[in-house]
């Protein structure tokens, strides 16, 4: 059915010395991705101020989309922020991806109960949840593969910067 959404929800639990805060500190800057995805060359709020909502970011990337364009890119708009919930929903307004009616929320939790059992034991857990109009771009599943791999390798690039940044981790609740 192309009139339905796509939607899906990804988590990750976060290693062991990487706090939520700390986690929510670098994601929840909106235009700092540069500073923690190497994959990223340039993030730039083109629009409206950092951390206010309706905000513009313009994020692009070396090589070429999965689709063919000269260069992996996005223009993306915050519509909201919730910096005591440590969460952050934004839409893509345009992309090389070919992404259409695209809005994804990203959280950090670190309350176990909330998980539903999926991660127990984890403490810290960031979650990004999307859903978007069905593309011409791939398949169901090849769109889904591509998010997945992305936020695996934004999960691992995380962690390296949190692990890495902090020069004595505090052990986990």
């Amino acid at each position: 059915n192309l009139g339905a959404k796509w939607a899906m929800t990804l988590s990750h639990g976060l290693a062991p010395g990487c706090g939520a805060d700390e986690a929510w500190a670098v994601i929840g800057t909106f235009g700092g991705l540069h500073r923690w995805l190497p994959s990223v060359e340039v993030c730039d709020i083109i629009e409206g101020q950092e951390g206010i909502p309706g905000c513009v970011r313009y994020v692009a990337g070396k090589g070429r989309s999965p689709y063919g364009s000269p260069q992996r890119w996005v223009l993306e708009k915050l519509l909201d922020l919730s910096p005591d919930r440590r969460s952050f929903t934004y839409s893509i307004l345009d992309s090389s991806y070919g992404f259409e009616e695209y809005t994804a929320r990203f959280s950090v939790c670190s309350d176990p109960s909330s998980h539903h059992g999926v991660l127990h034991g984890t403490p810290n857990v960031v979650t990004w949840s999307f859903e978007m109009s069905p593309t011409l771009a791939g398949s169901r599943h090849e769109v889904f593969d591509l998010l997945t791999e992305i936020f695996n390798r934004m999960m691992g690039c995380l962690e390296s910067t949190l692990l890495g940044s902090s020069p004595s981790p505090s052990p986990s609740p």
